[in-house]
């Protein structure tokens, strides 16, 4: 280990080997700083950031761009939830840990919202399509064929299954997938809205259990706390 120590009378750092006590003082000061060995770019992520698959991504949009003429109000970035350009989403379509749907756990969510369960929570081909239609209901103006909408989302198996692809060229959506192990770098809205959300939700949680300290969290709350935070 090494550290910068400064040399006051010429305002100047150097570079010296760190003692085994300077050391041990030093995280005993920082007890929150922890050893790790650094981390390079994960090889999938790094092979398909490579530029000519980012640019073959991009020429497919600007195909489908040109092709349509979509307005801000016609693009839209699927992930947890369905955002446009223009900034407007749709009702939440909830995914619950269940064999079954027992309960209405979307009572006290926004307006049409949408409910599934899966036994492990697991986005499905079949669940994607419900989500798909709920899309096409959902989206002001409506969706045809003449009045086509972009939808940009991740290449997960779920989501390109043969029949949503024909179903969703029927309603009038054009899908766009991300190339594989790029969403963190190349979805829409990953920083500006999915973080955040993610951030609003986590603090909406923690507010709740703060005042409620001795009562376990119920999915219809964790659903309400969730349309709350979007």
């Amino acid at each position: 280990m090494e550290c910068a120590m400064k040399d006051v009378e010429d305002n100047s750092y150097s570079i010296r080997a760190a003692t085994k006590k300077g050391n041990s003082c030093f995280r005993k000061r920082h007890p929150d700083l922890t050893i790790r060995t650094a981390e390079g770019l994960d090889r999938d992520r790094a092979v398909m950031l490579r530029p000519s698959i980012v640019t073959d991504f991009y020429d497919n949009l600007e195909k489908l761009y040109n092709a349509y003429e979509y307005g801000p109000t016609k693009i839209w970035n699927y992930d947890e939830t369905g955002v446009q350009a223009a900034g407007h989403s749709i009702p939440g379509f909830y995914l619950f840990k269940d064999k079954r749907q027992l309960k209405n756990y979307i009572a006290n969510c926004e307006p049409e919202a949408c409910m599934a369960a899966q036994p492990h929570a697991w986005m499905t081909k079949e669940l994607f399509l419900n989500w798909l239609y709920h899309f096409a209901r959902s989206v002001l103006g409506g969706v045809s064929p003449t009045n086509r909408h972009l939808l940009i989302f991740d290449g997960h198996r779920s989501h390109v299954a043969l029949t949503t692809i024909h179903e969703a060229k029927s309603l009038g959506i054009d899908l766009l997938t991300l190339p594989a192990h790029t969403s963190d770098k190349l979805q829409p809205l990953d920083v500006s809205v999915f973080s955040p959300f993610k951030t609003h939700f986590k603090t909406e949680r923690s507010k709740w259990m703060a005042k409620h300290p001795h009562i376990e969290i119920r999915r219809t709350k964790l659903a309400e706390l969730a349309s709350k935070a979007f």
